[in-house]
């Protein structure tokens, strides 16, 4: 199912509803009546909540937040502060932090400046330099909104936002009162194998300002067109001019042409239109704002099932009907061509988590390869299971169209590079997609080179596992061999703890989400102790396999090969501990 609206010059124009909000039950979907969860479209209200808390003096958004935290302080390791201006544009610095998302039950639910004091952790980046798009920056001013107002985030939106625009629908409540919960569109994801729309268990977040709203696409043309009516609907105000002027003029860009952020909303350029897009996105939801200041129009669309295309069509159609233009054919500059190769390389989200295991996300999605062709043109390719934050979906063509500026060959879409004071190539800036930006990474931290050390590890302690049982067998000489049996021992914890490890946070599926995103299992943190265990066991082993070489227990291929079990499991290590495997980091 599907819902869209559009408004125009303060009313609605078009609203419509398609398909079935529960599929099973053939109950179609209702403009005025159906609940979508929105997702990330949830970060507006957020947004705005903050600006009415500004526009009353009791905050300033260039304060450092921690001027407003009583039982808790971010951790500000470097000289500039976090500020809440930073929250509302994501540039905060944050890590992507996915663990603990959802929750089975309302009963698992901590309150929100709990979980924000257990989980928030150091800024990544320094603040105020780049986009590191994430939740918990949104869920900090959600929780602003509370101590300022001495209420709750929900009874808040529901107070100052929903109610005065009559938005009677909407909630940030994860419990909906009855009247409101007996309308939610359930949600879906779709099986490929069987060709079949499976229903997703309802599921609660645990930072609502982030993601937790649910609505009508009726009750969003009233909040867009107060948006666009400079904060009134009807005779009711609900922001000021200068609050609404905020959220629809750009506050960052990573460069001066580049598209950038607002406060609220992503600047996106078609047909030399400007427009403000705010996307949602999860699990058996899409949603979109997409607002044309200049023309008064807004729209909203949301499905409950996952998947970009139809939107992303839509939005290329619409412009391509009312604001169509001739299309300028872009060429290479032959002045940018002789030192193209200095942007090529692979390159990973800056928010990517550092400081936890989600960290090995980056293994399977997130980077992206930059080639350089012959005509002086780049080619970018999403890796893996392909790109979140930059809108890089497919593979692309670019050219430079000024210095470190590039523009997409076949589409209007923009990105940058930055470099260091020695000009090396160092960030990629997009101007599309979530805005998300790149950091340039050495070979040896790609995902491809930590396969490859990955491999070389397994295979050294499977051959273990195989090789020396069978050898102390056959030869039947057991002096020294409990080297080799501490060997064996190492291999097995070193497979098993990381099999299990990937299997209980990344493969296995709670209601079709990796299970991390409702925290570390028992059993994955007995398999981090198991892989600590081996680490320790394996400098014993040194030890011993270092008096056993100068005492000759073993012959030199033997040795030789007790040699290189210790210092692959010593790699081995060292790789966990780049992926944030080694220990309890979560």
């Amino acid at each position: 199912g599907a819902a869209f609206v559009l408004i125009k010059d303060g009313r609605v124009f078009l609203a419509k509803g398609y398909g079935y909000a529960d599929l099973e039950n053939r109950i179609p979907v209702k403009v005025d009546k159906t609940l979508f969860r929105v997702a990330s479209v949830s970060k507006v209200f957020t947004i705005s909540s903050i600006l009415q808390l500004e526009e009353r003096q009791m905050l300033d958004l260039n304060d450092d937040v921690n001027m407003y935290l009583r039982d808790f302080k971010v951790n500000q390791p470097g000289s500039e502060p976090v500020t809440i201006a930073h929250l509302l544009t994501h540039t905060d610095g944050f890590e992507t932090r996915d663990l603990n998302t959802f929750s089975h039950t309302s009963d698992e639910l901590l309150p929100l400046g709990t979980l924000l004091a257990k989980e928030l952790n150091s800024p990544v980046q320094k603040p105020g330099r780049m986009v590191t798009y994430g939740g918990y920056g949104t869920a900090l001013a959600g929780f602003l909104v509370e101590q300022l107002s001495g209420t709750s985030f929900e009874q808040y939106l529901q107070e100052n936002l929903f109610q005065p625009l009559g938005m009677n629908c909407s909630s940030f409540d994860q419990v909906l009162p009855p009247d409101l919960g007996s309308n939610v569109a359930r949600t879906y994801y779709y099986e490929e194998d069987k060709g079949v729309f499976a229903p997703i268990q309802f599921l609660y977040v645990n930072t609502p300002p982030t993601g937790g709203a649910s609505t009508t696409v009726i009750d969003m043309a009233k909040y867009m067109i107060a948006l666009l009516n400079q904060g009134h609907y009807g005779e009711i105000q609900v922001m000021e001019k200068s609050s609404v002027e905020m959220m629809l003029r750009q506050q960052f860009t990573a460069h001066p042409k580049l598209p950038g952020v607002t406060y609220g909303f992503m600047e996106h350029f078609y047909n030399h239109q400007r427009g403000l897009i705010r996307d949602g996105s999860g699990l058996g939801i899409r949603s979109q704002i997409y607002i044309l200041p200049e023309h008064n129009i807004g729209y909203f669309y949301v499905q409950n099932s996952r998947g970009d295309q139809l939107i992303e069509e839509f939005n290329k159609a619409f412009i391509e009907r009312y604001f169509p233009c001739s299309k300028e054919e872009v060429q290479s500059d032959s002045n940018y061509r002789k030192d193209i190769e200095r942007f090529t390389g692979t390159y990973r989200p800056a928010q990517t988590a550092e400081h936890t295991l989600v960290k090995l996300e980056a293994l399977a999605m997130g980077e992206i390869r930059v080639t350089d062709n012959p005509d002086g043109s780049l080619t970018i390719e999403p890796l893996g299971m392909g790109d979140v934050y930059g809108g890089f979906n497919d593979k692309s063509r670019w050219v430079q169209i000024e210095p470190l500026l590039f523009k997409q060959i076949d589409e209007e879409a923009y990105l940058a590079f930055g470099e260091d004071e020695q000009g090396q190539i160092t960030h990629l800036f997009s101007g599309s997609g979530y805005h998300g930006n790149y950091y340039r990474l050495p070979w040896y931290e790609t995902s491809k080179s930590q396969l490859v050390l990955l491999g070389i590890c397994m295979a050294i302690f499977l051959s273990n596992l195989m090789i020396w049982p069978v050898n102390s067998l056959i030869r039947r000489r057991w002096r020294g061999t409990h080297a080799g049996w501490l060997a064996v021992l190492i291999s097995a914890f070193n497979i098993t703890g990381l099999a299990l490890l990937l299997y209980e946070l990344f493969i296995k599926r709670i209601a079709g989400l990796p299970a991390f995103a409702f925290g570390v299992s028992p059993l994955a943190k007995v398999m981090i102790a198991v892989l600590l265990a081996a680490c320790g066991i394996n400098i014993i082993l040194f030890i011993i396999v270092v008096i056993g070489c100068r005492k000759r227990y073993w012959s030199i291929w033997e040795s030789i090969y007790l040699m290189l079990t210790t210092i692959g499991t010593f790699v081995f290590a060292g790789w966990l501990n780049y992926w944030n495997l080694l220990g309890f980091r979560f």
